[in-house]
């Protein structure tokens, strides 16, 4: 199996730490993910298309905050976008959602949480329920529960890093039906 190109949307600073996140989550991947960071959604989707115009073998994946709740038409509105014109058809399966947004996963580990801010973590300000897809992203950023006099509230520049690097990939698997998706078919190409 060639090496898998996953283009995210995000800050290239995540490119190690969530490297590592996917490998602890599909072991057999060992060093076969290449992880391009898009900065911005629009910039992510123009560096994919390009790359689906180069790279004709191999496998490619993009990864986006879905900045909505997952209602089924995500790549519908994703294929309507004016900057979606790959030279070839591209399906659902080389698409997928940090839905609504990366803090999603973060959600789905509380321990991952407490880890990075200990005591400063007011968990109960956390959205309460097991499926954390149905959060909306305003209620996601972290900012009202990591607030405290012992350290600035959950900024993703200087945390995502962290959160990613402890968070468990079995917690996060059953809080989010989309990561679930994503490691399935990361696993069926490594087969």
């Amino acid at each position: 199996m060639s090496q898998i190109r996953i283009y995210f949307e995000g800050h290239p600073g995540l490119r190690v730490p969530l490297g590592s996140f996917l490998a602890k989550a599909v072991p057999s991947a060992n060093g076969k993910f290449k992880l391009i960071a898009g900065r911005g959604r629009d910039q992510t989707i123009d560096d994919f298309v390009v790359a689906v115009r180069q790279h004709r073998v191999g496998s490619l994946i993009i990864l986006l905050d879905s900045d909505q709740a997952d209602d089924g038409r995500l790549f519908v509105r994703l294929q309507q976008k004016t900057n979606w014109k790959p030279a070839r058809k591209v399906g659902a399966n080389s698409v997928y959602w940090m839905v609504q947004c990366m803090e999603a996963w973060f959600l789905a580990d509380r321990k991952a949480l407490r880890n990075v801010f200990g005591e400063r973590l007011k968990a109960k300000s956390l959205p309460r329920g097991a499926d954390v897809e149905t959060v909306t992203k305003p209620d996601m950023l972290l900012k009202k529960a990591t607030r405290g006099s012992d350290g600035s509230p959950y900024d993703k520049g200087s945390h995502a890093g962290k959160l990613l690097a402890c968070l468990d990939p079995e917690a996060v698997r059953r809080g989010a039906r989309n990561f679930q998706r994503l490691l399935d078919t990361l696993s069926e190409k490594l087969d």
